[in-house]
């Protein structure tokens, strides 16, 4: 009888909370559309390429120009499985649907078996059952739970709706040792790796195991039981192995890459801030995050609060009133807890991430700033929102139950009340506990569990550009436009977000999503944009080439928040047009596809080349490759006599588009030249000097006052203070530079006269900075904001912002876009961030430079070039803004600010060429048979004729060091699975075109008459493999080994 009535109980908990999640789906979820945008996964588009990816995860061949795993990519292979399978029975725009549903299912069933089998497992069966029932709406109604699913991505709802059950693992395993609780510990410890696809939160996860684990150990006596604990934690760590290797190479190889990225260098600032606005003790009780306050774009309504329903609604005295008592609970657990010696650390773990999330609140605000100032952890603390409300909302489900559990106690042990007052007492208190998280949530039956926006319906072109890839050959894709870095689109059909369109294309594909990930991403982009957005068709091809883009996806669905002029669309098709290499074979409604016809052919990626020039330096970051434009293909190396030509370009990179301390040239100015110096390197020495053509335009002075008054400015040519004569800079000349003293540092310097007149401009004669109102640029920060002149300087000027946006716009309205200038602004940081500045070109209305002044405590100038664009283009508004997101001020200081005409293309196409010998040829490319066998995205099986004419094999993805390519000697099964254990590995792998890779190739090599087999492989994928193995093993042991109950 006693077992019925349990498990009748048992029955109406879970019955409960299927009610509340098919109420939740009629509420937020009916209807025929697709959940899509913000950060999304659609592996349901194509689970074949989706898996292989997965699969093996290790080198993500379809991210652009491909990258190591940034993420626990290989954790979704067990996830789309399940998905897979649930297509089976259902339509494929309700499994993301089901997946979201699913979570919070699972999230609230986990929270109710935990509470009723480990935390109050010593209570009578109905006050545990209805304890837990309380706990799983909870953990499902909350704030923090709206939060998680509003914008919804998989990792963080797979934290949501796995955590519960981890933790109750590791207790089933702990209280009751045995092989088939094992068993299920490792098997949820698995599926629990789905939430590490954002691999930040492997660290939360294992801080928290950790101290669960050693709490439970301590309490049962240490001695007994560490056998176990170390077991467990052995455990946790075999089955995250096979993403967690992978994860590791890439931390030590290429973290710098997601750390440098221009997007964590505009936004991580911001983002730290905007979380910390709310971490405030009066919002940190509540779970309230940085979503309540971010403004967010829509066609429907414009800029507008995300959740602007939940921020009016949690602003009422009645939700006030909930959340701080639910708080107050809480708390009463924490000290029952304490006082009974039970899940203390169940307590200090509640108290800790509490702490990261109330990063406002003395003393965690003195933690929490240390924290941040870690570079390590930046990426962990920038965001302490996303990474630690679910852990906090799980530990605050815990107290709050327990605390209602002490209360309900006290109630029970009052002598002075009858048994049936008491039952009375009890139910009302858990019957009111019940509707008020019910009104505690009341927007979320409104349709408030979801962001409206994201409910779609994805237009079937998509679908058939699908189809159409899935027949084509495999090559890189250029989506366009490409109109901003941010990685974030808006479509007409009301799409938003960082894209979706690779989960159903196999093709690799250069979108802005993946540049966080891979510098050689992002500078494609700064590459193509100023190839487009100066409408430079030559430049433009070369692009293609350069990256070897075999498809052009041009998406008219695409629009612009700020302008739909800025999306270059017309400007895009004319320049299409003007090619011959490109043409036009589908349309599919608003989506254009073009195939490129490339001068080189490649299969696979494979490419060789005969001979290759030597072009330096090496750049990392670059918006014009006059290396590639004058040579094409090359390789960079420091080893000069391996090459028959070398060429050196000092001023290759003229980039300023993101910080000014990585400018790749050093310029001076004093009252008459700008002054630009390369060191020449001393491989260099005794070459030729390559002195390029002038365009008059770039050094006329034209008299503002009189047009035909116009002044030629030549720039003046040294070397180590040695003036170079040029003779004429209208044509290009070649001159022999002997420098014999290998022992000294020789360099070259440019002088380039300051040209004044019609094509300049400073911000005290022409703009009137001193007469410009400053103005509150953002709507939603509406504190205060002033600008004064500074008294002992006339040309100087402070900005004072407090939670508001300082602007000023400098407007150049009659400077033609055919010649380059240099932008030149002396500012001072006081306190806060730095300026930002943008120059929007008024011709594309988009902002060619958009960066942050240094945050330097003296005036220092920060130089800026802007190149040419379309020749005749007219007009750039230089906007400064002085940013302050919370209370405190941010105060800079602001010089005159001055825009002078620069030589663009003479400084960046003068050059040093030394020829060891004069076999060079222009023919790159060595034609001659060869078979690619590509299975996968980190292996190559190469064929080739014996003994080839090619001196270099050239693989086009980005240059990593895992990269190894072998000879094999053997055609055999050991040989091609593990290359490296027994051939020859190709030693000289090189950089090519400033991204791929190549590999030199000495005679030795396939010198025999036999056919030739070449293995290229991306060593990191075999830590994945191991993994994979190490987890096969641990299941297998634990079924043949752990025989008895430990």
């Amino acid at each position: 009888m006693f077992k019925f009535r349990s498990l009748l109980y048992d029955y109406i908990a879970v019955g409960i909370i299927v009610i509340i999640v098919l109420l939740l789906y009629i509420t937020n979820f009916s209807g025929n559309y697709w959940i899509s945008g913000w950060d999304n996964l659609h592996p349901e588009f194509n689970y074949q390429i989706n898996l292989n990816r997965a699969i093996f995860s290790s080198w993500q061949e379809y991210q652009g120009l491909g990258l190591p795993a940034g993420h626990g990519h290989a954790t979704e292979f067990s996830r789309e499985i399940i998905l897979l399978f649930l297509n089976i029975f259902f339509p494929t725009f309700f499994i993301r649907k089901m997946y979201i549903l699913s979570m919070l299912f699972i999230g609230g069933l986990g929270m109710y078996f935990f509470i009723r089998n480990i935390l109050l497992k010593k209570l009578n069966y109905e006050p545990k059952v209805i304890l837990g029932s309380i706990a799983a709406m909870f953990y499902i109604l909350n704030p923090a739970t709206i939060q998680i699913f509003y914008v919804p991505y998989e990792a963080f709802m797979a934290y949501f709706g796995l955590f519960p059950w981890m933790i109750y693992s590791i207790y089933l395993f702990m209280n009751t040792p045995s092989k088939k609780n094992f068993l299920i510990f490792l098997l949820i410890q698995f599926v629990g790796t789905w939430q590490f696809y954002i691999p930040t939160l492997f660290i939360v996860y294992s801080f928290i195991a950790f101290f669960v684990l050693l709490g439970i150990t301590i309490k049962k006596q240490f001695r007994k039981y560490w056998k176990l604990f170390a077991l467990s934690l052995f455990g946790i760590l075999i089955v995250n192995l096979y993403w967690l290797l992978p994860f590791i190479n890439y931390t030590l190889t290429n973290i710098n890459s997601q750390q440098d990225a221009y997007l964590n260098f505009l936004y991580t600032d911001d983002t730290f801030i905007k979380n910390a606005k709310f971490g405030a003790l009066q919002d940190a009780t509540l779970l309230k995050g940085f979503l309540f306050d971010y403004v967010n774009f829509s066609s429907q309504t414009g800029f507008d609060y995300l959740i602007g329903k939940w921020r009016f609604f949690t602003s009422t005295w009645y939700f006030l009133t909930i959340g701080y008592s639910i708080f107050t609970i809480a708390i009463i657990g924490i000290f029952r807890t304490v006082k009974e010696r039970k899940y203390i650390y169940l307590a200090f773990l509640f108290i800790l991430f509490f702490s990261f999330i109330a990063n406002q609140t003395p003393p965690f605000s003195y933690i929490n700033n240390l924290l941040h100032s870690v570079p390590v952890l930046e990426q962990v603390f920038r965001n302490p929102f996303t990474k630690f409300a679910n852990a906090v909302l799980f530990f605050l489900t815990i107290f709050f139950v327990y605390g209602l559990a002490s209360i309900l106690y006290k109630i029970n042990m009052n002598s002075s009340l009858g048994s049936k007052t008491k039952l009375s007492i009890s139910r009302m208190l858990l019957s009111g506990c019940i509707l008020l998280l019910i009104v505690y949530s009341l927007p979320i039956w409104k349709s408030g569990l979801i962001y409206p926006s994201l409910k779609v319906k994805i237009p079937k072109e998509y679908f058939q550009v699908f189809e159409f890839f899935k027949h084509q050959k495999n090559g890189r894709i250029a989506n366009l436009p490409q109109y901003t870095p941010n990685g974030w689109n808006y479509y007409d059909w009301g799409y938003q977000g960082s894209g979706f369109i690779w989960y159903g294309i196999k093709q690799p594909i250069l979108d802005r999503a993946f540049d966080v990930w891979n510098r050689d991403n992002e500078n494609y982009y700064w590459e193509i944009s100023e190839a487009i957005y100066s409408q430079n068709l030559s430049l433009f091809e070369n692009l293609l080439e350069k990256y070897q883009i075999n498809w052009l996806l041009i998406d008219e669905h695409i629009t612009s928040p700020s302008s739909y002029k800025s999306l270059y669309g017309d400007k895009m098709e004319t320049l299409l047009k003007e090619s011959n290499n490109v043409l036009l074979v589908h349309e599919f409604g608003k989506i254009k596809i073009y195939e490129v016809k490339l001068n080189r052919s490649y299969e696979n990626f494979i490419s060789f080349a005969y001979k290759l020039p030597n072009i330096l330096p090496v750049y990392t970051w670059n918006n014009n490759d006059q290396g590639f434009t004058d040579y094409g293909q090359y390789v960079s190396t420091n080893d000069v006599l391996s090459n028959d030509l070398n060429v050196f370009y000092p001023f290759r990179s003229l980039f300023t588009g993101r910080k000014q301390e990585e400018k790749e040239f050093d310029i001076q100015e004093d009252s008459k030249y700008f002054v630009l110096k390369s060191i020449i390197p001393k491989q260099l020495y005794n070459s030729d000097l390559i002195v390029p053509e002038i365009d008059p335009e770039e050094i006329s002075e034209i008299d503002s006052n009189n047009f035909s008054e116009v002044t030629i400015k030549e720039p003046i040519l040294s070397i180590n203070n040695t003036v170079v004569d040029t003779e004429d800079y209208l044509s290009s000349n070649t001159y022999k530079i002997q420098l014999n003293n290998e022992n000294d540092e020789a360099y070259l310097e440019v002088k380039i006269p300051k040209i004044n007149g019609y094509y300049s401009n400073t911000s005290m004669t022409s703009s009137k900075l001193s007469q410009i109102t400053p103005y509150n640029c953002n709507q939603f920060n509406k504190g205060d904001l002033s600008i004064d002149r500074l008294q002992n300087d006339a040309s100087l000027f402070r900005l004072t912002s407090i939670n508001s946006n300082n602007c000023l716009d400098f407007s150049l309205p009659n400077l033609t876009q055919r010649i380059a200038y240099l932008l030149s602004v002396p500012a001072k940081n006081i306190s806060g961030k730095g300026l930002y500045i943008s120059v929007k070109n008024q011709q594309s209305q988009r902002d060619d430079l958009a960066t942050y002044l240094p945050n330097i405590n003296d005036f220092t100038t920060s130089y800026f070039v802007i190149p040419p664009k379309e020749n005749y283009g007219l007009g750039y508004v230089v906007h400064i803004d002085n940013i302050s997101l919370d209370k405190t001020a941010t105060i800079n200081e602001l010089g005159e600010i001055k825009i002078n005409p620069i030589p663009y293309d003479f400084l960046s196409s003068i050059k040093f060429i030394k020829k060891v010998s004069s076999s060079m040829t222009d023919e790159n490319t060595e034609q001659h048979n060869f078979k690619v066998i590509h299975d996968n995205p980190s292996q190559y099986k190469i064929s080739i004729d014996p003994s080839p004419k090619s001196r270099y094999i050239l693989l086009s993805q980005s240059f990593n060091n895992g990269w190894k390519a072998y000879q094999i000697g053997n055609d055999n099964l050991i040989d091609n699975l593990l290359p490296f254990l027994r051939n020859q590995e190709l030693k000289n792998h090189l950089l090519v075109n400033n991204w791929a890779n190549g590999w030199k190739i000495d005679g030795t090599l396939c010198s025999d008459n036999s056919k030739c087999t070449i293995a290229i492989i991306f060593w990191p994928q075999y830590l994945e493999y191991l993994g994979f193995i190490l987890v096969i093993v641990a299941v297998t042991s634990t079924i043949f080994l752990f025989r008895k109950k430990t």
